[in-house]
């Protein structure tokens, strides 16, 4: 069975660092998608 794409969507506005931390955060997601 075929998992449902997912879509990633970060909003951030003058706060850098969260954005990296939640980009490495996604990237450590096991998801075959």
């Amino acid at each position: 069975m075929n998992s449902p794409l997912v879509y990633i969507i970060i909003l951030n506005y003058r706060n850098y660092t969260d954005t990296i931390e939640c980009v490495h955060s996604v990237e450590a997601v096991k998801y075959s998608n």
